[in-house]
């Protein structure tokens, strides 16, 4: 899989593998197409032709990528429409997965509980992003992607993030996580990708 933006090379990976059931972390330097990859992975970017992106062994157009998955962002207050707490952990759902939602249950894994009628953005930065984790938890989504979870939070509520994460691997999701905090990948990834700055490394070689 490859990609540039313009003719800047971004990303070039012969194959990667992201077991069901699994938690794995993607690390890297920054600028090396981290996140690019999880665009790439969720449907919001193409990669160049030849690349393809498989799921139970078929391949997945960018509208089925979409489909099957969420993913968590860094800035999560772009993630957040709802007026109150309670309606944005099951916003999208239809009737029949919002019935089968704990929605108590989710908001307690998170740390949430009783501020259920809360605006989302009255939240502070950790709070806000430990909502969205409850959102991706209630979704039927078979990959889920967090883009730097724990940043900004303390370690209480990493290893509540670890917990939900395990609970959906748990659950037989694929779930990925970009993430430099080595305390959460020691609490919960169980194999990791390392992507290395190709632009970086092109650049030392043609000095030398």
């Amino acid at each position: 899989m490859r990609f540039s933006y313009r003719d800047r090379k971004i990303l070039d990976i012969e194959s990667a593998y992201f077991p069901s059931g699994t938690i794995t972390a993607i690390t890297g330097p920054n600028g090396c197409g981290k996140t690019t990859l999880a665009r790439i992975l969720c449907g919001l970017a193409t990669p160049q032709r030849g690349g393809t992106i498989r799921l139970d062994g078929r391949v997945l157009s960018e509208a089925a990528r979409t489909r099957e998955s969420y993913v968590v962002m860094q800035d999560v207050g772009r993630q957040l429409f709802s007026e109150s707490v309670l309606d944005e952990v099951t916003l999208g759902l239809d009737a029949k997965d919002r019935a089968e939602v704990d929605v108590a249950a989710l908001l307690a894994g998170v740390q949430l509980t009783g501020m259920e009628q809360r605006h989302p953005q009255s939240l502070s930065g950790g709070q806000r992003q430990r909502l969205v984790i409850a959102s991706a938890m209630a979704q039927p989504s078979r990959v889920t992607i967090f883009d730097e979870p724990t940043s900004g939070v303390g370690r209480a509520h990493l290893q509540a993030i670890a917990g939900q994460m395990r609970a959906l691997a748990e659950a037989g999701h694929v779930v990925i996580v970009i993430t430099h905090d080595e305390e959460l990948i020691d609490s919960c990834a169980d194999a990791a990708l390392h992507l290395p700055d190709i632009n970086h490394a092109r650049e030392d070689s043609e000095t030398r």
